[in-house]
């Protein structure tokens, strides 16, 4: 096997930044997570930094100036540089327009460019020329930030890349699942195959010359910012899943935006459609960002469901002849034919506020932090959080501070990483809904003046319905904290693991959390691929869900700590066929490895290191009499039992050490 992970490089988080102009300057942030439609990508912080200027291994990049004169590195005027030269740079050179010319040095005839060409690269014979692919046993190309194919290898043309499949196998010089972050390919590639950079997980800027984008090309790089796309037609779902891509400009040509293109790109607040599109796909920009755009008079298409669930829409410029009704974008609030639109949009540090009929309301955010204080005030006044503003979000941790005065419906619904949220002294009311599905909310802080939260409660929007931690005072917050790709919460007696950041199939969890035993939080794992489980003796206490529905999960090993399985803990992991339960254990919950009851499903062996002194119940509230379960000797009855089989179909399946 060639030296990845490909099935953890969904959604890996290490993601570095690149330089973005000819200044030098760096974009550190954090990698967004969260869930996205159809699919879960992880969130967590990723370290900030620069990429290496022109070098590659084994040496430099050949010798050249870039056209300002600078050495071959990620020199970007205009974000074009790859694509073509023309236009102004911010460093002051203007440059002739047109695409790029290159002979076989990888230089530029018109403007002197000088392709980074990076060193390591497999070359193939394929009809016209060459094909450049990934080597996966070469080290040092493994750990190179900056992936630039070249336009020519040893005097021949460069036409093509590998995608993801070779006839019926993974080619095996493939780029996808690749930990590199900018990726630029010359317009002399015809075509940039399907799936061809594929759940690249620390990506974050392509450049793609020209030729034909097949299907799926970026398809779940969580990573991904930036795309520049310079000619060709594109496939479908090309970024569908690219929940960090914040810009992406495509060819000014392009007349067709295939379905599910944007799927999922839930920071692509600021989309220009190319002005000559004729058609738009299905689904093409659901649960996107978008917030404002036009839609040109060439329009004549558009599929269902192409703005579905894009809950930032506010402004609409429509010159199509298509209705407002056919387009389904009936909710907008401006939706107008002129050119002007009579709201107006601010952005302060990456939140957007929409100002329309006196009303001032908070968008969203599209940066990168996951823990975040909302501005103080919008224009100087407080401000509404507009309803279904953070829907789905990566956010971690939030502060309304004083500007907010209400919040909206379902504003912060299915933020399935978000672990605490402070309410402002100037909240008055919070909407139904508002915090709906956010299962991981453990602790909220009250200061406002205006309305009472308490724990466990179902009002506000349910905001504290499964908190553990309610307070008054910022002096008296938990602590949230990071171990590797796992995060915790603490507070008083209370530890808990709260996410988890990696795509490891098969893990160990930490030895502790700040040196104390912890439980694992209701529905963590719940769906996820794992493979196998060792809890360690870090581990004191499994919630409800934690592992529920882990399909893959064949192995657990439980450490000399746990003292309790949560209801339905691990119902419906129907590939886990062997358990056995430590000294420890004193509680097993209901339906904890049910699995539907049928012969062969679930779990087929059951051991216990203690085996007197539990109570089992069946559904009816009588204890189970059967002699054979006093004694716990038979692991193929304990586990009927426990997956309610045979016999013990109507058992209630809650086990109490007494």
């Amino acid at each position: 096997m060639h030296k990845r992970v490909f099935t953890t490089a969904l959604a890996l988080l290490s993601a570095i930044c690149l330089l973005a102009g000819c200044g030098g300057k760096t974009n550190p942030g954090t990698t967004p997570g969260g869930e996205t439609p159809g699919q879960t990508t992880p969130g967590g912080t990723t370290p900030g930094g620069t990429t290496p200027g022109g070098t590659t291994p084994g040496g430099t990049t050949p010798g050249g100036t870039t056209p300002g004169g600078e050495e071959p590195g990620l020199h970007v005027h205009d974000g074009t540089t790859y694509l073509s030269h023309g236009g102004t740079c911010s460093c002051g050179e203007t440059f002739p327009a047109g695409d790029h010319v290159w002979d076989t040095s990888n230089k530029c005839t018109v403007c002197g460019y000088e392709l980074p060409v990076t060193d390591g690269l497999v070359y193939t014979d394929v009809e016209g020329g060459l094909k450049a692919g990934f080597d996966w046993e070469n080290e040092a190309l493994l750990s190179e930030k900056t992936i630039v194919i070249p336009a020519y290898h040893d005097g021949k043309k460069v036409v093509a890349i590998p995608g993801f499949y070779d006839g019926e196998e993974m080619d095996p010089v493939t780029f996808c699942g690749g930990e590199f972050e900018a990726v630029a390919v010359p317009n002399t590639v015809q075509t940039v195959p399907t799936y061809a950079f594929y759940s690249c997980p620390s990506l974050r800027e392509v450049y793609i010359g020209g030729g034909t984008l097949g299907d799926n090309v970026f398809m779940s790089c969580p990573s991904l910012r930036e795309a520049y796309i310079g000619g060709g037609t594109l496939g479908s779902s090309v970024f569908e899943g690219c929940a960090s891509l914040k810009k992406a400009v495509l060819p000014a040509n392009t007349t067709v935006i295939p379905e599910y293109t944007f799927y999922g790109c839930l920071k692509l607040y600021d989309f220009e459609i190319p002005a000559g599109v004729t058609e738009i796909g299905q689904r093409a920009f659901m649960s996107s960002g978008l917030v404002r755009f036009t839609l040109p008079a060439t329009l004549q298409t558009i599929g269902s469901d192409c703005f579905k669930n894009c809950y930032h829409i506010v402004d609409v410029c429509n010159q199509s002849s298509l209705s407002q009704e056919e387009l389904g974008l009936t909710d907008v609030d401006d939706f107008h034919t002129e050119a002007a639109s009579s709201g107006t949009i601010t952005e302060k540090d990456d939140f957007l506020f929409w100002t329309f009929d006196g009303a001032d309301e908070l968008l969203g955010y599209f940066g990168t932090e996951t823990s975040v204080v909302f501005p103080a005030d919008c224009n100087g006044k407080q401000y509404i959080v507009r309803p279904s503003a953070f829907t789905s979000s990566d956010l971690v941790s939030v502060e309304t501070g004083d500007g907010v005065k209400a919040i909206g419906n379902s504003a912060f619904e299915k933020c399935s990483h978000l672990l605490r949220i402070e309410i402002g002294k100037n909240v008055e009311t919070i909407d139904l809904y508002a915090f709906s599905r956010c299962t991981k909310l453990l602790e909220v802080g009250d200061l406002s003046d205006k309305i009472e939260i308490v724990q466990g409660a179902t009002d506000n929007g349910g905001i504290a319905q499964y908190a553990i931690h309610v307070y008054t005072d910022k002096n008296d917050r938990g602590l949230i904290t990071k171990s590797g790709e796992y995060a915790f919460f603490s507070y008083g007696e209370n530890h808990l693991l709260v996410d988890y950041y990696g795509a490891e199939t098969d893990l160990t969890l930490p030895a502790s959390c700040n040196g104390s035993k912890y439980a694992i939080v209701q529905e963590l794992f719940q769906g996820s691929r794992l493979t196998s489980v060792d809890f360690g003796n870090g581990v004191k206490e499994i919630g409800k869900k934690a592992f529920y529905n882990c399909k893959y999960l064949t192995s657990v090993t439980f450490g000399d700590s746990l003292e309790k399985i949560g209801e339905s803990a691990f119902g419906s992991a129907k590939a886990l066929k062997t358990v056995s339960f430590p000294a420890s254990l004193k509680y097993i919950g209901k339906d904890a490895f049910w699995c539907g009851g049928n012969a062969g499903e679930g779990i087929t062996s059951a051991t216990f290191a203690v085996k007197e002194g539990w109570t089992w119940w069946m559904s009816d509230s009588t204890q189970v009499a059967a002699p054979q379960l006093d004694s716990l000797d038979d692991p193929a009855v304990n586990a009927n039992y426990l997956a309610s089989r045979g016999d013990y179909a109507n058992a209630h399946k809650i086990m109490k050490h007494e």
